[in-house]
């Protein structure tokens, strides 16, 4: 999502997340918005550029669990489907209308 604000005149972007943005959508925000300001780009983040091995995997994995127990942090579901169910969930993933997680139950 990106949000818009202005400093004076100068209309400034923050990017708040590039995940659901597809590849031409980027390369539009990058050509457009960053490449005139100098060395500035986005990027798509990877898990496997930010752990060490899988042991290291495993544990962020059991804090991650283990915060949403204690509710620390809190899951944003959408919507719950059966797996039958599952070109429905596809289909409103397509139409961009969720807020939060869309889950395939078995």
């Amino acid at each position: 999502m990106l949000e818009f604000f202005y400093v004076g005149e100068v209309p400034v972007m923050i990017l708040i997340s590039v995940f659901a943005l597809c590849a031409w959508m980027l390369s539009i925000l990058g050509n457009y918005y960053l490449n005139p300001k100098g060395s500035l780009y986005l990027t798509r983040p990877n898990l496997a550029h930010y752990v060490a091995d899988r042991t290291e995997l495993l544990q962020r994995a059991k804090d991650l669990f283990r915060w949403i127990e204690a509710g620390k942090l809190k899951l944003r579901i959408d919507s719950v489907f059966s797996l039958k169910d599952a070109s429905e969930a596809h289909r409103l993933l397509e139409s961009r209308k969720t807020r939060g997680k869309v889950l395939l139950r078995p």
